[in-house]
């Protein structure tokens, strides 16, 4: 089954809450749902065209001086269609992710994989410090902001997934050591699994 083409909807959706250029969708886009979902400035501009090809926004002129800009309201047709988008079930994400393909071989570079899991777990704890930081920026600045709530939303799954992918560096790099721990065997273990134990 073909899958839908996403970024139509997160345009729509950024221009929802009020008309923007293709520079202020670009800004919006890395700045605000940035953390969660990447859109290439490749794909925003065509995609802009074709969404008023569809009747789905409308630009233009906004803005004066020596380079005025396009800008895009969301039509009414274009919030139906959004708004039926919101209103399905989302689409399973497929998972690649290098790392793991790279632990699921690990057995033939076990030094190597420590350092990609300590890399990890780096990358994991400034992720954490940064979505921190746009949890006290939100709840400082836009408070009264009726979308708040729901960015919040967003940045506390980030806060959740970071925590947790820290938490999983952990317990692999102790896994993997142990792997190189001579192994310890007790009197009794000795007196129970020795040749004699058989007899």
């Amino acid at each position: 089954m073909a899958r839908t083409n996403k970024t139509r909807y997160a345009v729509l959706g950024l221009l929802s809450s009020g008309p923007k250029s293709g520079y202020d969708i670009r800004r919006e886009s890395e700045h605000g749902i940035g953390h969660f979902w990447h859109e290439t400035y490749g794909a925003i501009y065509p995609m802009l065209r074709r969404l008023e090809e569809e009747g789905l926004i409308q630009g233009e002129s906004g803005g004066h001086g020596r380079r005025p800009r396009r800008v895009y309201p969301i039509t009414p047709r274009g919030l139906d269609a959004l708004r039926a988008w919101l209103a399905a079930p989302p689409e399973r994400s497929r998972v690649r992710d290098e790392l793991l393909l790279k632990a699921y071989f690990g057995r033939e570079a076990r030094d190597a994989l420590l350092r990609h899991v300590q890399r990890c777990k780096v990358e994991s704890l400034a992720r954490l410090a940064e979505l921190d930081g746009i949890r006290r920026r939100l709840e400082q600045c836009c408070s009264s902001h009726p979308d708040q709530p729901f960015w919040l939303i967003t940045v506390s799954m980030g806060v959740h997934r970071a925590r947790t992918c820290a938490s999983w560096c952990d317990e692999t790099l102790q896994r993997i050591r142990r792997l190189d721990a001579p192994e310890v065997f007790t009197v009794e273990e000795h007196t129970t699994t020795g040749p004699e134990a058989v007899t």
